[in-house]
């Protein structure tokens, strides 16, 4: 998990101080109240305590670890895509390329199988960054 804390962590950095949720640039601002409250949390939070909390909301550990993260996320919402993310924040190319082809080889089977299928149609849609 420290890639996890090191990249996600650079992502959810880059993006706070891209949309400054944290220093409250939505407040007052008609549809984006959400965003408001998120800056309020963030700020009263601090932010090592919103990186791990942005981390803890994603999918990544080990094969057995994702595959629990995504069995929990199917049981809480109604799903029928899993979109995955294998680069975040600045990592490497080839560290990206090894998350994906890990999945690919440890996680993309068991998502295929009945059990675990997040719809009939769709298993899992790969992304990066």
């Amino acid at each position: 998990m420290a890639g996890a804390r090191k990249y996600m962590g650079a992502y959810w950095q880059s993006a706070d101080l891209h949309y400054e949720i944290s220093k409250g640039a939505h407040k007052g601002v008609k549809g984006y109240e959400f965003y408001s409250q998120m800056g309020q949390a963030a700020k009263a939070a601090g932010s090592d305590a919103v990186t791990e909390n942005f981390i803890s909301f994603q999918v990544a550990g080990t094969p057995q670890t994702c595959l629990e993260k995504i069995a929990f996320i199917k049981s809480k919402v109604h799903m029928n895509h899993f979109a995955a993310v294998f680069k975040y924040g600045g990592m490497p190319i080839e560290v990206a390329e090894n998350n994906m082809r890990r999945f690919a080889d440890t996680v993309m089977p068991a998502l295929q199988r009945d059990e675990l299928r997040v719809s009939r149609s769709a298993s899992a849609v790969a992304a990066a960054d």
